[in-house]
C-alpha cells in the first residue's frame, strides 16, 4: 500500500468545464498536451 501524493506532469490546466472549458480540454489533447481540467463540485448530502 502507498500513502501520499503523486506527482502528476501537465502541460495544460483548464479551470472549468462549461462549453468552452471542456472544448479548450479536448482540442488540448488532440494537440498532443497533457491535460488536467477543474471543475468547482458541490456535494450535497441528505442525511
Amino acid at each position: 500500500m502507498v500513502v501520499g501524493d503523486f506527482p502528476i506532469e501537465t502541460d495544460t490546466i483548464v479551470i472549468g468545464a462549461g462549453p468552452g472549458g471542456y472544448v479548450a480540454a479536448i482540442r488540448a489533447a488532440q494537440l498532443g498536451q497533457k491535460v488536467q481540467s477543474l471543475r468547482k463540485v458541490i456535494l450535497v448530502v441528505f442525511a
